[in-house]
Parts: C-alpha cells; structure tokens; sequence
C-alpha cells in the first residue's frame, strides 16, 4: 500500500530517468564547444582554452551560489528555463557568429548550467526512498561519460564528413531543448508537494533542516572538496586535449580521427561509476577510495609520459584509464557523498559546493593546462597531472593514520 505521501516505484524510477535526462543532455550542451576544440583554427591553445575556462568559473561559482539557494527554487521553472536558456545559446552559435564572441556565449552557458547540478541531486534526495538511492547514485554518475560519448561522437562523425562544426551546436541545442520541454510536461507528475523532507525506507519523512555538523564532518568535507579540484583538473584537462595531444604527437591520424580516438575516454569512464559505487560499498571511506582511484591514475598519466613518442596506442588506453579513474572519483565527490550524507548535510548545498570545487578545476583545465602545454609541451601537462595525484596519494594515507590515532586514543 502506497503511503499519501510517498511516490509508487513506477514514478521514482521516471524521477530517476528525468534527471538523467536533463543532467546527460547539459552535456551535449556544454561540450560542443569543447568537443570541436581542434576545429576553430585558432593557433595559440591558450585563446581556445579561455572560453572553457570562463565557463568552469562561472560555472564552479554558481554551483556554489546554486547550492545554497536551490531549495527554494522553483524546480519545474527554474530548470527548464536553464534548459532551453543553453539551447538558444547553442543555437546562435549553430546559425554564425564570429569566434571572438565565444567566450561572452561559453560564460553565459555556464552560469545558466550551474543551476542543474545541485537542484538535481536535491530533488533525488528529497523524493526517492533509501532503495532506489543507489539506483540513482549510478545512473547519475552516467550522465557525463553518456553525455561526453555522443557530443564527441557527433562531432567526430560531421568532422568526417566534412560537415562544419556548427552542425554540433545545432544538434546540441535541439536535444537540450527537448530534454527541458520533457522536464516540463512530467516534473509534477514525478514528485512529492513536500519540498522539505526526504523520503526514507517505508515512507517515513525526515526533516532536511540545519542540524548540527560534526567537526569530523567537516573535516572530511574540506579534504573531498581540496580533493575535488584535482579530480577535475585532470578528468575534463584530458578530455578537452586529448585531441590535440594525438594530432600534435601522431600527426598521422589527423582531427577527425583524434576526436573519435577521445571516445575511447568516456567510454571507459562509464566502468568508473561502477568502480566507484563497488569501492565505496566495500571500504566506507570516502577518503581512501579517492586515495586509491588517484594513485591509479598517477600511474597511468606516468605511462601516457612515456608513450607520446611512441605509441598513440598506449596513450590513448593509458589515458582513458586515467579518466576513468578520474570519472570514478568525481562519482564519490558529486553523486555518492551528498545523497549518501542526505541525512547529515542538506544534499543540494553539499553537492553545490562540491561541484563547484571541481570546477575550480575544471577553470585551471582550460586556460591553465593550454598555458602549461604552449611552454613546456604535452610532456610538462603530464608531469603536472602526476606530481598531484601524489599530492592526493600522500595526504589520503595522511589522513588514514590519524583516523587510526583518533580511533585508538578514544578507546584509551
């Protein structure tokens, strides 16, 4: 018997699914720039890298902003809004306008799309029951390697038939339009009147107001935030220039082909979330699965190192193994530390500031890694990636000693 105030199976799984739909569709939104990267002809790398820059920061800023405002937020409004809001600005690129507005455009985008991210989890973590989190938790983390595959793979394939790159900005338009639209028409239909519980196991309410946050809770919280900034630092550095990376060390394989290479990476990244969940479920330390998920990936940017001069094989496999450590990282930080801590911390407010350090990230990617490559070469982005991932490595173990201290002295 279903309680008054507990949604059926049936519409927490189609809750389930338009977030899905509207988080994957951003994607197509936010990286038809980024996946057309090679194509604008611009020759200094740090020009095509400032328009994703000032996207991240707009975007990492809003999160924040976002995350603490988004329970008020007119969830049905807000969000379509946002969605059909990229779309036009995807389309004015689509129908002409020159390179150098760009960057006005990609900050636009980004302050737009900052609002999805944390109204999204919110609204997961206040209408699903304990059962269907991890259901949730999983095809979330989904939604970037979904979403990256088929805007690379749209743009690889115009790239091939020598389609002009507008093509993907008009298609990325369309589908971030409809995916508002749906949101619109089903959203009411999918969630509970109560905008300030949470749905638990059996339908009982639990209220999602301020309580008392333990400093051990911060801790951890500060760390997973310092943590997240690398996550995204290496995840989208790799994924906007692998494509360069291969046409400047393999000349040979040309643009189309690089672009299609980088499908290899959120193809691989999807194996990620379920890398994360399983270790998770396994460990119970957010902390040491991050510290793990980044010594892997230290290893496998040591490799790419050693490969660009002599195998675009192993760099690209070395690569999308990296990335889809990074993937399964940014799975813990984003998707299963806020709804996981739903009843500790309000899930929209801890995903907004957790989001938005990874953008901070993300920010550095572009302009940062451009910069980095222009006046060391490839090698010294690589260099750069590994000596964080020891950073992370170093404080994780760190952080497990002192945990062990604590836990022996309070036993005394």
């Amino acid at each position: 018997m279903i309680e008054p105030n507990q949604l059926s199976s049936k519409k927490q799984k189609i809750l389930i699914f338009l977030c899905w739909l509207v988080y994957t569709m951003s994607y197509l939104g936010r990286y038809s720039y980024k996946s057309n990267i090679i194509n604008f002809n611009v020759a200094d790398s740090k020009v095509t890298g400032l328009v994703m820059s000032l996207f991240y920061g707009a975007y990492g800023a809003g999160q924040i902003i976002n995350g603490l405002l988004c329970h008020k937020y007119n969830k049905k409004l807000v969000l379509t809004i946002v969605c059909i809001s990229c779309a036009v600005l995807n389309l004015t690129i689509a129908f002409g306008i020159p390179f150098k507005y760009f960057q006005y455009l990609w900050l636009l985008n980004g302050v737009c799309l900052s609002v999805l991210w944390s109204s999204l989890i919110l609204v997961l973590s206040e209408n699903l029951e304990q059962k269907y989190l991890k259901t949730a938790i999983f095809l979330m983390s989904t939604t970037v390697p979904v979403g990256t595959f088929m805007v690379y793979g749209a743009s690889a394939l115009f790239s091939a038939l020598n389609i002009t790159y507008h093509a993907t900005f008009l298609l990325s338009g369309v589908c971030i339009a409809v995916a508002g639209i749906v949101w619109f028409l089903f959203y009411d239909k999918n969630t509970l009147n109560n905008k300030i519980a949470t749905v638990k196991e059996g339908g009982e309410k639990e209220s999602t107001g301020k309580n008392k946050i333990a400093s051990s809770l911060i801790i951890m919280v500060v760390i997973i935030s310092i943590f997240a900034i690398v996550c995204n630092l290496v995840k989208d550095g790799l994924q906007t220039w692998t494509p360069s990376v291969l046409v400047d060390n393999f000349p040979m394989l040309g643009n189309s082909l690089s672009t299609m290479l980088t499908l290899f990476l959120p193809v691989v990244g999807v194996f990620g979330s379920v890398l994360a969940i399983t270790m998770q479920n396994k460990l119970k330390n957010y902390i040491i699965v991050l510290g793990i998920l980044f010594m892997v990936a230290g290893g496998m940017l040591t490799g790419v190192m050693f490969s660009l001069t002599n195998s675009w094989v192993l760099a690209i496999l070395f690569m999308s193994i990296a990335n889809c450590m990074a993937q399964a990282s940014n799975n813990v930080i984003t998707s299963i530390v806020p709804l996981e801590l739903r009843d500790k911390i309000n899930s929209g407010l801890l995903a907004g500031i957790l989001n938005g350090f990874c953008y901070i990230g993300s920010t550095i990617s572009g302009y940062g890694l451009g910069a980095i490559a222009d006046r060391f070469g490839w090698s010294g982005m690589f260099v750069f990636y590994v000596v964080l991932c020891i950073m992370i490595v170093v404080v994780s173990i760190v952080y497990l000693l002192l945990q062990k201290l604590n836990k022996k002295a309070e036993q005394k």
